[in-house]
């Protein structure tokens, strides 16, 4: 089937969209030990969004939230400011291209770009390609000059950082721009999803890798998912910068029987032994399977886990459970984690999770904790 081809006139047809959001915010960690990531805190916050109707192609978009804390648990040793280093935060600044006679577009400036598991960052700087010409395959092309590694309102707290980063470049003197190519065949949910990528910067390292997905029917309505992820770190920073970083893999297989409003699954998670560039770069970042995993994507992991889910008409219940060996530094430990997800209206949703790791050796504590709830409304 040929695709569709977007002529002047269908794009000019675009309307343009404003949005708005608002919601609150409760997350409590307890992580013991002093540290600063130990915090009870409660925030509300607004967003908004617009985006122009298309012209000859071009379209321009913005986006920002803004937040006001409500109360911090003083009795914790970290504070507020520890998470929210700012009250504002830019989500959105580019302009977008739609190429005549093609299904593909260019996208330019500020904005949360395509991503793998293997991707950290929240929202990134630079230039996006994007090309649907062919049936059934999408080509994303990225580079990325920085990226804000925290800009979120979930409610796990990963906070609003002040600066955008490129650790890498700032820290190691690599060369300034990150390249990523992300390949997505087939769609996410059906029978098969194959999603090759590669990131690469200069004088700093590669990886590459895939995510896939697979769906077989299986007897009445039951059927068998299969998900996993590979990816292989290569190292190439100079000797003269750092002698001791190495190359490293890391892999995640889960399999899962899926109902219509049940599922059960059973996942593995393994990252190498071998040290990795201890300047956290752009695609460096685990994608280990648990909330909290204190040591997650550490040299060495091995964590085994199992998952249930259960959807009860709006309201959608996970339960996850993990046992994590660091066999690098002998580390053992255990977690639990659960989550709730209410679709209260079209409009307004209710999300929560608990989160315990219990330590059985090797950390110097003996477990941590977080919780988090968030009501959003967008209108």
């Amino acid at each position: 089937m040929a695709c569709p081809v977007v002529g002047d006139e269908a794009r000019r047809e675009i309307p343009g969209e404003l949005s708005f959001s608002a919601g609150s915010v409760y997350s409590r960690y307890g992580r013991g030990g002093g540290s600063a990531d130990e915090h009870g805190i409660g925030w509300i916050y607004g967003a908004a969004g617009y985006e122009t109707p298309a012209w000859r192609g071009f379209r321009a978009g913005a986006s920002g939230v803004v937040l006001q804390p409500l109360f911090e648990d003083t009795s914790l040793s970290g504070a507020y400011n520890d998470v929210m280093e700012r009250n504002y935060g830019l989500s959105a600044l580019y302009l977008e291209y739609s190429i005549p006679r093609s299904r593909s577009m260019v996208l330019s400036g500020w904005s949360p770009f395509k991503k793998v598991e293997a991707m950290d960052g929240d929202v990134y700087e630079g230039v996006q390609f994007t090309s649907r010409d062919i049936p059934g395959v999408e080509i994303t092309f990225e580079a990325i000059d920085r990226w804000q590694d925290n800009l979120s309102m979930s409610m796990d707290a990963d906070g609003v950082d002040a600066d955008r980063r490129n650790p890498a470049e700032d820290v190691r003197g690599a060369d300034h721009w990150v390249y990523a190519i992300i390949v997505e065949a087939g769609q996410p949910g059906t029978t098969g999803l194959w999603r090759p990528f590669c990131i690469f910067q200069r004088d700093a390292y590669y990886t590459a890798g895939a995510e896939a997905q697979y769906l077989a029917p299986l007897r009445g309505e039951w059927s068998l998912q299969l998900d996993g992820i590979a990816a292989v770190y290569g190292e190439q920073t100079p000797d003269r910068v750092s002698s001791t970083d190495e190359d490293a893999y890391s892999w995640l297989l889960h399999a899962s029987l899926v109902h219509e409003v049940t599922a059960f699954g059973i996942g593995y998670y393994t990252m190498s032994e071998d040290e990795r560039m201890d300047a956290k770069a752009v695609g460096t970042y685990p994608f280990d399977p648990m909330e909290i995993g204190p040591e997650g994507g550490a040299p060495g992991d091995r964590t085994w886990y199992a998952d249930a889910g259960v959807t009860l008409g709006p309201a959608e219940v996970l339960f996850m459970y993990g046992l994590t060996e660091i066999t690098s530094s002998g580390a053992r430990y255990s977690e639990f984690d659960a989550y709730v997800d209410v679709e209260c209206t079209e409009e307004a949703s209710l999300e929560a999770y608990w989160a315990v790791a219990d330590v059985h050796r090797g950390l110097g504590y003996d477990s941590r904790t977080e919780t988090g709830l968030r009501f959003s409304y967008a209108f």
